[in-house]
Order: structure tokens, then sequence, then C-alpha cells
């Protein structure tokens, strides 16, 4: 390429360039808004001014959340800003949204109180008439200088005075409930191969003899007996018989025995599937061996036998309920089926090798038994296990929902809390203690299961 004959082209394009760069500039700075002598200076001091105006007014805005924070715990010290409203009580029959529990509790009457400032009314004593031949009451003497009322027409004669109101007789007083008798402790060994466990339970009995209901309380995991301690109360004033027992390697119950005496400890952490079988084959039957033995002293009827577990005692109530109804019956001896009634609270489907799968493939379980499932909703593990129980049972069970309450033999109970297992007890708003006993006089307390004598095999 020839080279240019004007040394000075060069310099010119650059300035041309740099001239047509800062038209540009100057003609995007005039579309935005900025004023022609705007330097760069001057715009970045313009935003720094804006920043520092949005930074003032988000303190600002931060220190007004703050004073209304405080001003709120000033008011409520203690506590939290805002007050929760107190849970609502479920209705009677109905624990959950899907499906209720068709369990009608009886009401329950609200005292009336006056509003505070107001006296409390009192009953006004109605005049009583007076008897034949009564002698008019002598009418107090009155104040010399009191004017005397005078008598208007159709009025009595002054010699004859009006009776003054009969005083009611006063109310007889209910007959004292007598307290309920005192608890036993029991200790028993189990019968198993290579020696056994040393079991350990209360036995609270009953005023009603031959006619107690024996109920039956299994605890959670890594609890005890003294679980069920506001259930107890409550089932001893319906006059039913309790035996708590601790299972094998909770509470009292964790002494082993071998064969020569001696052994070793349990402890519920270590306990393996062996474990938690011999609960169901050997702990549940040297309990049962317990209550033949008070049904022949006539203290309890064990042909109504109630089961009550909670988590792993609802799998081991479940299992040997099937081991209950699944012995051999002989003429003239009866061993076995016993159990008139089930309530699982919060049952898992599978604890630690105890499954439910065998227990609801028994016919008698999964179609007949009567049984109630409570279980904390808000919890999804636990709802989800209870849920697929329903599900198995419900289908056995064609029709039983639409039946009346008094004929239903399947109970769910969805409650509106985190709360499982034995921690559902004593809580006013759930009102699980009636239900179980309103359950309990349903199924066995209303059905016909007399009271018989119970023979070993073999014996006279």
């Amino acid at each position: 390429m020839e080279k240019s004959h004007f040394p000075w082209s060069k310099e010119l394009w650059v300035l041309n360039r740099r001239d047509r760069a800062a038209s540009r500039t100057s003609a995007l700075r005039q579309r935005m808004g900025f004023p022609g002598n705007w330097s760069g200076g001057a715009y970045r001091r313009k935003r720094l001014l804006g920043i520092s105006l949005l930074a003032i007014l988000a303190l600002a805005g931060l220190l007004c959340w703050n004073g209304a924070i405080r001003a709120a715990y000033s008011q409520n010290p203690g506590g939290p800003p805002i007050p929760q409203p107190p849970p609502v009580p479920p209705q009677a029959g109905a624990l959950g949204n899907s499906p209720p529990l068709p369990i009608p509790l009886p009401p329950v009457s609200q005292p009336q109180i006056p509003p505070q400032g107001q006296p409390t009314p009192q009953p006004r004593a109605q005049p009583q008439p007076s008897p034949p031949g009564a002698q008019p009451a002598t009418p107090p003497a009155a104040n010399p200088g009191q004017a005397r009322p005078q008598p208007g027409p159709g009025a009595a004669p002054s010699g004859q005075a009006s009776q003054p109101p009969k005083p009611a007789p006063p109310t007889p007083a209910p007959p004292k409930k007598k307290p309920p008798p005192t608890p036993e402790e029991v200790v028993q060994r189990t019968l198993e191969p290579g020696g056994g466990v040393e079991l350990h339970a209360t036995f609270y009995p009953s005023h009603s003899g031959k006619e107690a209901v024996p109920v039956v309380v299994l605890h959670m995991w890594k609890g005890s007996r003294s679980d069920f301690a506001p259930l107890i109360p409550v089932l001893q004033d319906q006059g039913f018989a309790i035996l708590a027992p601790d299972l094998r390697g909770h509470g009292q119950s964790r002494r082993r025995l071998g064969p020569r005496g001696g052994g070793d400890a349990l402890d519920a952490e270590r306990l393996g599937p062996a474990d938690f079988a011999a609960m169901v084959q050997y702990d549940m039957e040297t309990w049962k061996r317990f209550l033949v033995e008070k049904n022949n002293s006539e203290a309890v009827n064990i042909e109504k036998l109630t089961i009550i577990g909670a988590e792993m005692g609802a799998a081991v109530a479940l299992n040997w309920a099937r081991l209950d109804w699944s012995w051999p019956q002989y003429p003239g001896v009866k061993q076995g089926q016993d159990v008139k009634a089930l309530v699982l609270i919060s049952p898992p489907w599978n604890f630690r090798g105890l499954d439910l799968q065998p227990a609801l493939n028994h016919p008698v379980i999964r179609g007949q038994l009567p049984l109630l499932m409570l279980v904390g909703q808000a919890e999804s593990r636990f709802l989800s296990d209870a849920k697929r129980v329903y599900a198995i049972l419900e289908r056995a069970r064609p029709g039983d929902a639409d039946l009346p309450a008094n004929q239903k033999t399947l109970y769910f109970g969805q409650l509106g809390t985190k709360l499982q297992g034995t921690s559902l007890l004593g809580v006013p708003q759930l009102n699980v203690e009636a239900i179980l006993v309103r359950f309990i006089e349903l199924q066995v307390v209303k059905r016909d299961y007399p009271w018989s004598k119970r023979q070993a095999p073999g014996q006279k």
C-alpha cells in the first residue's frame, strides 16, 4: 500500500474520534436527564448522597421496629410480644378433622358464674302453707316511736298474725364415696429357657369384685408404669382394676435371672428384636397368669380383659392379642380369647423388629376385636403408621363407619398436637382419659361377659 502524502492525517483522525465519543456521551447524559455540565465527580458525589439517605432511612425503620418490640414486652413482661390464643378443646366425639372419633362423651354442666362485681344470686325460699291447728306465732314487739301500719280492707284481724314461712328441710348429704383399695406391688418371674426375668408391676384392685374390668397398661420405650399416673385414678373411679407392669429392661424390671441364680442387668437401649419378642411371649403371659389367679379369687373378670398400649406398648399389646386369640380350645377348658378390647396410642408399624403385620393378618384382630387408635396428627411419621393400620382394619370391616357409636368396633382419633404416646395423658384440652373410659364402657362394660372360674389343663 502506498504511504499517505499527508503526515497529519493520523492525528486528525484520532481527534475526530475523541470528539465523536464525547458527543455521544453528552447525548446519552441528556437523554437520561443529567444536566450538561454534570461532571463525573459531581455524579459520584450525588450517588454517594443517595446511598447515604437510603441507609439513614433503613436505620430509622430498624429503630422504630425495635421500639415497637420493646413496647410490646413492657406490656407483657416475661411473655411473648404477641399473646397466643388458648387452645380450643376438641368437641366431644370429634378429635380430628378426618376421620372424626365417633364416641359421644356425656355433656359436662358448666356452673353459672355472675359478672364480676355482682353478688351470686341466692335461691328465694318459697313460703310453706300453715298446717291445720297450728298456733300463730307471736308478732315481734314494735318500737314505741314507730308507727304501726294500719290494716287494709280484707286484712286479718289484729289478733291473728300471719304464719311465717317454714324453713325447708335440710338436703341430705350425698353418700361418701369409698376410697380406692390400697395398691399392691407385685413381683413375678418369667418362665423361659435359660432362666427368666424378674418383673415388677403395681396392681390397683377394685371394689367391684368379680365384675371388675381388668385393664393392663403398657408403657413406651424407655418409659415405665409411672407414665400412666394421670390415667390410673380415672380408671379407678370407674371401678376398673388396673395392672401397670414394667416391661423387661424398663423401670424396675431390669434383672435377668440365670438357672442357678444371679444374672445380668437389662437396659432398654441394648434390647434387640429377640428381647421385644420375649415381651410378647413371656412377659405378657406371666401377667396373664397373675390375672387368672385374681379372677379365680373373684377380684376381676378375666373375660373383660382390656389392653392399653402406647408406642412400643401398642406393638406389644397388638401382638399379644394375636397370641391370646391363637390358643387351641379343648372341651371343658378355656385358654386364651380373653382380650375383648384394644387401645393403641401412637402405634408404630415396626418397632425394632416387632412388626404389626402378622397381628393384623389374624381374622379376629383384623375384623372383629373392638379397637381404638389415638395419634397426634402433627407428627407425620406417627400419623402415617396409624393411618396404615386403620386402612387395613377399615377394609376388613365394611359398613362399620355407618353404625351407631355403641355398635361400632373401630375408632380412630387424630388429635391436633405433636404429643404422642403417654404424653397425651393429663392434657385437659385433649380429654383422652374420658375418651378411653367411654370406649371401655361401650365395648366391655355394657357387653355380657359372665364371670367363670378358670381352670388350667388337667386341673379338676
